[in-house]
């Protein structure tokens, strides 16, 4: 990402519009282009540390606590979950985690384990519960930061014939 904000810098567009795949590390390269007098647009995920133009995206406390509210309903009587996020370098994962965790602290419901997918693998989703299934045996929910991590853990439950059994 770093090479691309500096060819369109090179290039001198006049807007340049970035989906933070780290949202720590562009803050250098946001700051050569806003001294170039290029507009920085952040969108979907904040990037830290630098003077933005503008930011565009979801609430995403809002989401975790959506989130929280389906498992909480899920899960009328509480029990243990697991949480499948992305990336922890991801803005938007704190913030979702936040508005998750703040929603269901006055309810029965425990995280036992949170997992940070790299790059919002999927497929690190699946590998994560096949290789703890001490963890992955002693829930009744799978809180999963997107929809490609839930599939995987929907994929995981329907192979230990549990799918439909574990809120996801």
């Amino acid at each position: 990402q770093k090479k691309q904000i500096e060819y369109f810098i090179k290039k001198k567009m006049d807007v340049i519009v970035i989906i933070a795949v780290d949202s720590t590390s562009l803050s250098d390269e946001v700051k050569k282009a806003r001294d170039d007098g290029i507009k920085v647009i952040a969108y979907d995920r904040l990037i830290n540390n630098s003077d933005v133009d503008l930011y565009i995206s979801f609430d995403n406390e809002t989401v975790g606590r959506f989130m929280a509210d389906a498992m909480i309903k899920a899960m009328p009587e509480g029990g243990n979950i697991l949480k499948i996020n992305g990336p922890s370098k991801d803005n938007n994962v704190s913030l979702v985690n936040a508005g998750f965790d703040k929603e269901i602290t006055h309810h029965d419901i425990e995280i036992i384990d949170t997992y940070y997918a790299s790059e919002w693998k999927g497929e690190e989703a699946f590998n994560y519960l096949t290789d703890n299934p001490d963890k992955a045996s002693k829930v009744q929910g799978i809180m999963c930061g997107n929809d490609s991590l839930a599939g995987q853990a929907v994929k995981y439950l329907s192979e230990q014939r549990k799918a439909g059994e574990i809120a996801v």
